[in-house]
């Protein structure tokens, strides 16, 4: 079963995300990274999962590069109790609070284009 590509509240794009969480979740295992349980994933890993439905050059949905890291982590500490958000919700529900700080703080200083 295939499913269409990642655009505007696609089916195809809530996969790539889950799948990029899970990949970047997966690279715990590896050596380099060597983290434990418990311990946050590495901002750029979970950056790059962001990067999988909220692209910098603004054509998905909706930008986030550039945007205050303070408006960036309150609203994905809101998203857990948003049940209509698609995914968002689920994938902030496993963030640590250090996760969310180091992630909006990481956005927040990336450039961003025009939104089309």
């Amino acid at each position: 079963m295939t499913f269409p590509g990642p655009e505007r509240g696609s089916v195809g794009c809530i996969v790539a995300a889950l799948s990029g969480l899970l990949g970047a979740l997966g690279s715990l295992a590896a050596p380099a990274v060597a983290a434990t349980a418990g311990e946050p994933v590495p901002a750029a890993a979970l950056v790059a999962v962001c990067e999988t439905c909220h692209r910098a050059d603004g054509a998905d949905i909706p930008l986030i590069h550039g945007r205050p890291a303070d408006e960036l982590a309150r609203s994905l500490r809101a998203f857990p109790a948003q049940a209509d958000a698609t995914v968002m919700h689920r994938i902030a529900a496993g963030l640590y609070a250090a996760e969310i700080d180091a992630v909006a703080r990481v956005l927040s200083q990336q450039p961003t284009a025009a939104q089309p």
